[in-house]
């Protein structure tokens, strides 16, 4: 009798931890390019557009401001619970559960804001600087006290990256309305 060989693959268990950040990555990349580029969400309306339009427009703004809020909390929730896991001390403990506080209240903010008519700005404006903040300086001393492993810390970087540029969107969208 002949042995028959499978080809087996090993998957290293923390692959899993990424695969909500790229997702979240792919699909706000998706939803912006679809939405703000192709012109579907306008930022700005023109003289001439008339009521109907500017309609679609404020409603497309809010669509667009929804989903990157919900985006944001998710990818901020999803980061500091991989940056609790993988932090090498107590430090790093630390600054990972402030990032799942401030996902938290990013997902929080977003939740409550779909189930509103109108968007809570001063609310969202808010959170979303903390986020900016809080990101920018949990990572500046992720490098500098070597609180993650260097494979995590440039995961930590990559997540970073995408959420302060959805947040900034977010503010930019919101200064615009």
């Amino acid at each position: 009798m002949s042995e028959s060989t499978f080809l087996t693959v090993s998957v290293p268990p923390r692959l899993f931890l990424y695969l909500p950040s790229v997702a979240v990555f792919l699909t706000t990349a998706t939803y912006l390019y679809g939405n703000l580029v192709a012109g579907r969400a306008v930022v700005g309306a023109r003289n001439e557009a008339n009521a109907e339009d500017r309609k679609l427009i404020v409603v497309n703004r809010r669509s667009a401001v929804l989903t990157l809020q919900i985006l944001v909390g998710s990818l901020v929730t999803f980061g500091g619970s991989a940056y609790v896991l993988f932090a090498l001390n107590s430090l790093g403990t630390a600054f990972g559960t402030g990032h799942l506080l401030v996902g938290m209240s990013d997902l929080s903010v977003g939740i409550f804001a779909v189930s509103r008519k109108e968007l809570p700005r001063s609310s969202l404006l808010g959170v979303n600087i903390l986020t900016i903040a809080y990101s920018l300086i949990s990572d500046s001393a992720a490098g500098f006290f070597t609180l993650l492993p260097s494979d995590a810390f440039h995961d930590s970087i990559i997540g970073t990256a995408a959420a302060v540029a959805m947040s900034c969107a977010v503010i930019y969208i919101l200064r615009r309305q």
